[in-house]
């Protein structure tokens, strides 16, 4: 699923649990766009901040979830262990959204990538 919102674009691959895309990831994506926009104009260009949680029950059982939030976007990792090099799921990611082939691991259950839209940012800051 592709979708606009608040600013971001965002690419949902769907979870094989539920064929939805993970609610839960979703949830988690839009609450970092919203820290996203609510630090507008004071994080820096090479920010980057990635971390690791889990879903109670988001598709009828416990998922382990990594994150990895930087200055124009996000990308939740839902169904990998918690250790799992970020950077490694950001190839996935890119590869997986056609930057180049698709490694064999590591492979979320589902992610949500977003980025921000350029043309929002722009009207934003004009305003």
């Amino acid at each position: 699923m592709i979708m606009t919102e608040d600013g971001f674009s965002y690419s949902c691959t769907t979870c094989p649990k539920t064929g939805q895309p993970c609610a839960a990831g979703l949830r988690l994506a839009r609450q970092l766009g919203a820290a996203l926009r609510a630090s507008e104009g004071t994080i820096q260009e090479d920010f980057e901040m990635t971390g690791h949680g889990q879903f109670s029950g988001a598709c009828g059982q416990e998922c382990d979830v990594v994150y990895s939030l930087y200055h124009k976007g996000f990308r939740v990792f839902c169904g990998v262990p918690q250790d799992t090099d970020p950077e490694a799921l950001i190839r996935f990611s890119n590869a997986f959204l056609g930057d180049g082939p698709v490694p064999r691991e590591p492979v979320p259950r589902a992610m949500v990538v977003g980025a921000r839209i350029a043309q929002y940012t722009a009207l934003t800051a004009q305003a």
